[in-house]
């Protein structure tokens, strides 16, 4: 089969590996759609990988090409996406049902290889199933979505309530998109310095502010939402938005913090008494619920593109051999790096048909 593989820092190639091996608890998934995480652009280009060679890629759906000898819920033809965390299921967190805080888990696409290829063998437990009416470049979409919703179910939201958004993603537009239909949305703010995502966002009918067309964003930011806001979220992974997203915040507010820090983080102690006197009430933020229940987030996140075009969020459609350009490409832009011409991207996603 052909893959995508990372075989060193700052290394991709498109090239044939072997075709996975199927254990009998497992599914060999034939991969239509996989997209790129920011988290899969830095483990690419900043020496990132847990080991070499790997196959990136935990966003993804796919159609079930054959079934493991004890796989008894999944049949040929099925269509999927993917729980990419793979629990041990013997550590209290796992026995409790808290699987994204299992003690010793394994990864499709960090800890193992993922699904930037056209097959990946996947434990028949970490599969999603989707009805014949999905489709699966949406479906593909469910993971990060599912992230976004185990935020947002942390804290009460009221209607008259402000909330900040830090970074205009896919995360933070989702978020928005999703509050905008919840709360007034006159009072829910995004900052991004990017403006083709800001014009997005406006679509929702939310407020926007480029941070780099107006240096004095932080004090409209403090006048708009009267001395602060009710809810302030790190969304982009920025190391200064997570600093300033415990400044924007009134007392008693709560901050929530989802974005995957680029750096070290150092509060001043000034910062800290602040947050000590405000009494603000910090959320940290990582991954999603998985139960097979409907009431976990990736029934959620499946509950939202069934009533919503999650297409816009896809900004380019590429063949997997094209990764090996896109990755510089990424983590330029992310890093302020130069090429001819600025590229906007929001969620990159592999057609692999």
């Amino acid at each position: 089969m052909r893959a995508l593989v990372l075989t060193s820092n700052n290394h991709l190639k498109y090239k044939e590996v072997s075709e996975p091996k199927l254990a009998a608890d497992e599914c060999l998934i034939a991969v239509k759609h996989s997209g790129i995480c920011n988290s899969d652009i830095y483990r690419a280009c900043a020496n990132g990988a847990y080991f070499y060679p790997l196959i990136m890629g935990h966003e993804f759906a796919g159609i079930v090409e054959e079934a493991g000898a004890d796989v008894v819920n999944f049949k040929p033809g099925d269509k999927v996406a993917v729980f990419p965390l793979i629990p041990c299921k013997k550590c209290a967190y796992c026995k409790s049902g808290y699987y994204a805080q299992c003690l010793d888990y394994d990864y499709y696409g960090s800890r193992r290889d993922g699904a930037f290829a056209q097959y990946i063998a996947v434990k028949a437990w970490n599969l999603f199933p989707l009805a014949d009416e999905v489709k699966l470049e949406q479906a593909a979409l469910l993971e990060p979505l599912s992230v976004v919703f185990h935020a947002l179910k942390k804290v009460p939201f009221e209607n008259d309530d402000s909330v900040v958004i830090f970074g205009a993603g896919i995360i933070g537009l989702v978020m928005a998109k999703y509050l905008s239909s919840t709360i007034d949305k006159k009072n829910i703010f995004i900052i991004d310095r990017n403006q083709s995502k800001l014009n997005i966002a406006q679509k929702y009918g939310v407020k926007v502010i480029n941070t780099s067309l107006d240096p004095d964003w932080l004090n409209v930011l403090r006048s708009e939402t009267k001395g602060g806001a009710n809810h302030a979220i790190e969304a982009c992974g920025a190391v200064q938005t997570f600093a300033q997203s415990l400044e924007i915040v009134r007392s008693h507010g709560h901050v929530l913090w989802v974005g995957n820090i680029t750096g070290d983080l150092t509060l001043p102690k000034k910062a800290v008494s602040s947050v000590l006197r405000r009494e603000i009430k910090l959320y940290g933020c990582w991954n999603s619920s998985f139960n097979h229940h409907h009431d976990d987030d990736w029934h959620t996140a499946l509950d939202f593109i069934t009533r919503t075009d999650a297409a816009e969020l896809i900004s380019h459609n590429i063949s997997l051999e094209e990764g090996e350009s896109i990755f510089p490409r990424l983590y330029a832009s992310k890093t302020g790096g130069s090429f001819p011409a600025k590229e906007p991207f929001l969620k990159v996603m592999f057609n692999i048909l």
